[in-house]
């Protein structure tokens, strides 16, 4: 005779899987190919970034928009999201209209003479007001400095030079090194006249990133040299000058550690081709 089965306690049971309530479109592309399944990434399973399918996403309740964030309601416990490939519908792409590269000068170099209205620059953002980033960025100012004149004269060749003794450089989750590239490749991206040489470099950089940091900062790194990355960084783009160009920036050097500082560094380094624009 068999025994009746056990109920199982309510405290036990399977919690539903979150619900999606607004998804970047890297990220819609990658759950739609993984149908909602998530899996960890060797080595970052304490961060909230996860695989689904091949692709990389980010998972959590709030956050600045990205292409591969994925906003739940409920903390993501699981490794399965409510995946509707009809709802919600991917954020639109950010909007790129033709930008003139003076007057896209003179507003960054106005937002660097102000940086010290965004808090106390970190990371190599330092350099925006002429103080030594810590410990070991200090040992690659002179690639920093390099990279904002190669960006300033239109040398692509000794960008990238300078830029691949940047990647993989510097702690936190995302190296100082590759958000500071990363940024200024956006910014390229986005001042540019579809330059061959250019997009070669940033396919180029790209490459020899995957080799040269992790797999997640890889990967955000790839979205960055496409023009594509946290909403701040659009925003600062489409800034009509200065003023406006504030409230996104204090947004942007609010993400990570030193990231928000690096990439603010990289995008000024490439709008104005220098760094430092205020004394410490």
């Amino acid at each position: 005779m068999h025994s009746p089965a056990m109920p199982v306690p309510e405290s036990s049971a399977m919690p539903e899987a979150p619900n999606i309530v607004a998804v970047g479109a890297r990220a819609a592309a990658a759950l739609a190919h993984s149908g909602g399944a998530l899996r960890l990434i060797p080595g970052f399973t304490e961060t909230p970034y996860r695989y689904a399918g091949e692709d990389i996403v980010w998972v959590g309740m709030r956050g600045e928009a990205h292409p591969r964030a994925v906003f739940v309601d409920v903390p993501a416990q699981q490794m399965r999201l409510a995946w509707d490939s009809r709802n919600p519908a991917p954020a639109d792409p950010h909007p790129r209209g033709k930008m003139d590269r003076a007057a896209t000068s003179q507003r960054f170099s106005e937002l660097a003479r102000r940086c010290r209205e965004l808090g106390e620059p970190r990371g190599l953002g330092c350099l925006l007001i002429g103080a030594l980033p810590p410990f070991p960025l200090d040992h690659r100012v002179d690639a920093a400095n390099a990279l904002a004149g190669a960006a300033g004269t239109d040398d692509a060749e000794t960008f990238t030079q300078a830029s691949l003794r940047l990647l993989g450089v510097g702690g936190g989750l995302t190296p100082s090194g590759d958000d500071f590239v990363g940024a200024a490749l956006f910014t390229l991206h986005h001042l540019g006249d579809d330059d061959a040489r250019w997009r070669d470099t940033a396919a180029a950089l790209t490459a020899a990133a995957r080799t040269r940091t992790h797999a997640i900062s890889a990967a955000l790194f790839a979205d960055l040299a496409a023009g594509e990355s946290f909403a701040p960084l659009h925003d600062l783009i489409g800034a009509a000058d200065a003023e406006a160009m504030l409230e996104p920036a204090r947004r942007l050097t609010a993400i990570g550690h030193s990231s928000g500082w690096d990439m603010l560094g990289g995008m000024i380094a490439a709008a104005t081709g220098k760094l430092q624009h205020t004394s410490n």
